[in-house]
């Protein structure tokens, strides 16, 4: 036998090519066909496309080119979110710029909108000229959240060396304020021999308890340039002193404007267990959240008038639970119910509440929304339960879910919380919250003419596509009329053109289907005078089900006449 390693060598590689080429095959015989999805990417305010705008399915990406035009290749049968980003850019949407694809074919002449944002560039002067570089300014955007006006920080900037601030991509057009920092005179102070100066925190174009008609108003794509003029004042050393405060420790003091803005300001600790802080003249109040094993809470209000509180004493005091005791007041059975949609059931653990109440804070800035936890309190009767770790303020109350039925009432010491915010004063002392749960609901089946499987407005028009529809689907909203308990609208997605509001209270309510989902402000009248307009009025009666058609309403006719 003749030994011929190369040709054995050869035979080797033929059979690894061989098998390389079979796993090959093997491998794109599974994958699953691909489809094409293509188009452009356009400016809505303009109607000009968008160069390198980064449109991602998942499976591709890629940048749009120097017209706008992309092109995708995707699994069919697949359901993916299809994004689309670019700095300066949103969709103008509070749910973000991402659209559900899904591809059971190809998908082409897809035209994409985006909208540039907003910009704020501030100029900040002095009377007499003083440096003002690295002044901090908020942006707070006024929104509403389940039907209450609250402020959340939508942008920070400082000033240069010129007084010059600028705020980019201020995605969500509404109502501003600017409100600066506090801002302390570097050239003053007990180091430079002179008295203290400064600014004083203050917000343009006014404060954000005056009404929506004084603020700043941002449209889609507005450059807007402000003029700001600031002038130093004096400050003056104020000393406050925690009392009970464990020795050696420090911190947790802040210092607000009475509008619940941050100051920002300095704080010195004194070794005698005073705090020293310089303010201008002004009213405040300061505060300590201490969260050791018992967690406390104080709070003292004050004015700064030339030079007058010299010192403060702050209290802490511990925080009791707020009791919430429950009242089921059933009328229907579940035979009377009858076979109509559900919510959706939630999981009620044993001693577990059967419903949790939602605390927004009706003052503060940035209050958001949520709260703790309900739990049974330990020996207490099976319907009274606690939060715990709840600190003083003024709060609206609302229930976030219910277990089964609703909320119909929700009262402290007589006052109805449906109407008037919950008031906690110092060491959480509150009246029990008495809720009442009734379950005798009802239902609203709706049926949206020309929302079956569309295109979303952000998309824009799509042309010669199959197969193509995205999760961005048009609203149904159910405003309760009248003075209702908490005057939240219930919402829901429109699926294939039809959907269910279960689980109402009996009532009237005006149920309408806008094409572009947004937190309608319950507490604006002009607003709501607007949209019931163009709602259809529904009376939903204990145990019943109505059924209601609906036209679309488009983003455009959602506007104010001009």
């Amino acid at each position: 036998m003749n030994f011929r390693p190369g040709a054995q060598i050869a035979a080797i590689v033929a059979a690894i090519l061989l098998l390389f080429a079979s796993l090959h095959d093997r491998a794109q015989a599974q994958e699953p066909p691909t489809a094409t999805v293509n188009g452009v990417v356009k400016n809505r305010l303009t109607g000009q496309p968008i160069a390198r705008v980064l449109v991602d399915a998942q499976f591709d990406a890629m940048l749009t080119d120097s017209e706008g035009r992309f092109l995708l290749h995707v699994p069919k049968g697949f359901s993916t979110q299809l994004q689309v980003r670019r700095p300066g850019y949103t969709s103008g949407e509070e749910q973000g710029d991402g659209h559900r694809l899904n591809v059971d074919g190809d998908i082409s002449g897809m035209v994409l909108y985006l909208i540039s944002t907003a910009t704020i560039t501030g100029h900040v002067s002095t009377p007499d000229g003083a440096d003002t570089t690295g002044m901090s300014f908020i942006a707070y955007r006024r929104r509403t959240r389940n039907g209450h006006p609250q402020w959340q920080e939508a942008g920070v900037a400082n000033t240069n060396a010129d007084g010059v601030f600028k705020m980019y991509d201020m995605q969500s057009p509404g109502d501003y304020v600017l409100c600066n920092r506090m801002f302390l005179d570097r050239t003053a102070g007990p180091r430079q021999g002179k008295p203290a100066r400064g600014i004083p925190s203050q917000c343009d174009p006014a404060d954000p308890g005056d009404g929506p008609d004084n603020l700043l108003n941002l449209a889609p794509g507005r450059q807007s340039d402000l003029e700001i003029t600031r002038t130093m004042q004096p400050f003056y050393p104020v000393k406050s002193v925690v009392a009970n405060q464990p020795a050696g420790e420090r911190g947790g003091l802040q210092v607000y404007s009475q509008n619940g803005i941050p100051t920002a300001a300095m704080m010195q600790w004194k070794d005698d267990g005073w705090t020293e802080v310089d303010l201008p003249n002004g009213s405040y109040y300061a505060e300590r959240r201490g969260w050791g094993k018992e967690t406390s809470y104080g709070r003292v209000d004050f004015k700064v008038e030339n030079g007058a509180p010299a010192a403060l004493t702050l209290v802490p005091l511990p925080l009791a639970p707020v009791v919430v005791r429950f009242h089921k007041d059933f009328m229907a059975s579940e035979e009377a119910q009858g076979s109509r949609a559900s919510a959706g059931s939630r999981v009620v653990t044993p001693n577990g509440p059967p419903a949790q109440l939602e605390l927004m804070d009706a003052d503060g800035m940035n209050g958001g929304g949520g709260g703790p936890p309900i739990r049974h309190a330990e020996g207490a009767p099976s319907d009274v339960f606690e939060m715990e770790g709840v600190t003083p303020g003024r709060y609206w109350v609302q229930a976030a879910w219910t277990a089964e039925g609703y909320v119909s009432a929700i009262t402290s010491g007589g006052v109805d919380l449906s109407r008037e915010p919950l008031t906690i004063g110092p060491g959480n002392t509150v009246p029990p919250l008495e809720v009442t749960l009734r379950n005798d609901t009802g239902q609203i089946n709706c049926t949206v003419n020309g929302a079956g499987m569309r295109s979303a407005p952000s998309l824009g028009d799509v042309s010669g596509s199959t197969g193509f529809s995205t999760g961005t689907n048009p609203t149904v909203y159910a405003i309760p009329a009248g003075a209702r308990f908490s005057r939240r609208a219930r919402v829901g997605n429109v699926m294939a053109g039809v959907m269910s509001l279960p689980d109402l209270a009996p009532g009237t309510y005006y149920v309408m289907a806008l094409e572009n989902y947004r937190d309608v402000d319950l507490l604006d009248e002009q607003e709501l005078a607007r949209l019931e307009e163009k709602a259809k009025t529904v009376t939903v009666r204990a145990g019943g089900t109505v059924s209601v058609q609906l036209d679309l309403i488009k983003a455009d006719d959602e506007e104010p006449a001009p």
